[in-house]
């Protein structure tokens, strides 16, 4: 059955099996160590894609909803720098770029994978990010990303909110909402989310030193996440519409220490489901100490 757009509050989705992410309830869980899927770095440019990154595979979205076709409609970052004063960016939608992300699959951005899907949600600054697999070697998705900023450093609040939808638990696409530097380095990589990084899983921080919390006890809700970094540390907590808050606790993180950009995205893991899925964000925002 087709997944729709979420609504403003969606019921309890339950709990997870098991204690091995966080399931739900208060409390810290270990640290999460680092692996090679662990590193959401930046993609390559690609002089030349594919044909399948321009056209897609047949029948490409046809279970997720249409995405508006007019590019004005680009998302909006919203930044308070340290001075106090508020403004807004672009994170401008970045198609042609692929990626294999340590896996055995490359994912190519493509354009009509990122984006509002109604006049209501371009209003809302309610955007939609999809994900696709072509095959078991190549994969297709959205991405954008802003700027680099010196607002984009030293201390501060990182915060979305984010839904993710039921077919993201059937799927083996990957959503991450991140700050990263120019040139790429992971040291300087900070994940405010990354959503089904491993089955089941969701991680935020530092790759290597994140915090991990069940999938299935965020999905099919509005969540709020809000990450609060202070020198080398960063303390995150989920807000989950109509249900109790998941408070992650604390981690070391970094970022590079001049200026960085962020960046929305979505890729495959090694799995090879056919399922598509995608995940709706909104108010993303870096709030400067």
């Amino acid at each position: 059955m087709r997944d729709s757009p979420a609504p403003d509050v969606e019921g309890d989705s339950g709990s997870s099996d098991g204690g091995k992410p966080n399931d739900g309830t208060e409390g810290d869980p270990a640290d999460v160590a680092g692996d090679p899927a662990d590193v959401e770095g930046e993609p390559a440019d690609v002089e030349g894609e594919p044909a399948d990154v321009e056209g897609g595979p047949a029948g490409a979205g046809d279970d997720l909803p249409p995405i508006a076709s007019d590019r004005d409609n680009e998302f909006k970052i919203s930044i308070k720098n340290a001075a106090g004063n508020e403004y807004q960016i672009t994170c401008a939608n970045n198609p042609g770029k692929r990626n294999s992300y340590n896996t055995d699959t490359i994912t190519h951005t493509r354009a009509d994978l990122w984006g509002c899907t109604s006049p209501k949600t371009c209003l809302e600054n309610r955007f939609s990010l999809h994900f696709e697999r072509v095959d078991a070697k190549n994969a297709v998705a959205g991405r954008c990303i802003s700027a680099d900023t010196p607002t984009f450093s030293g201390d501060g609040t990182f915060s979305t909110r984010m839904f993710s939808h039921t077919n993201v638990l059937e799927s083996d696409g990957v959503f991450t909402v991140g700050m990263m530097p120019t040139p790429f380095d992971v040291k300087g990589e900070l994940d405010l989310i990354v959503v089904n990084l491993t089955e089941n899983v969701a991680k935020v921080g530092s790759p290597g030193k994140s915090k991990a919390v069940a999938l299935d006890t965020i999905a099919k809700r509005w969540i709020t996440v809000t990450m609060e970094k202070v020198g080398g540390t960063c303390t995150t907590q989920i807000e989950r519409d109509g249900a109790s808050t998941v408070k992650l606790g604390t981690s070391k993180c970094s970022t590079n220490p001049l200026e960085n950009h962020i960046v929305i995205t979505g890729r495959a893991r090694n799995n090879s489901s056919s399922r598509s899925s995608f995940v709706e964000i909104t108010d993303v925002k870096w709030v400067q100490h």
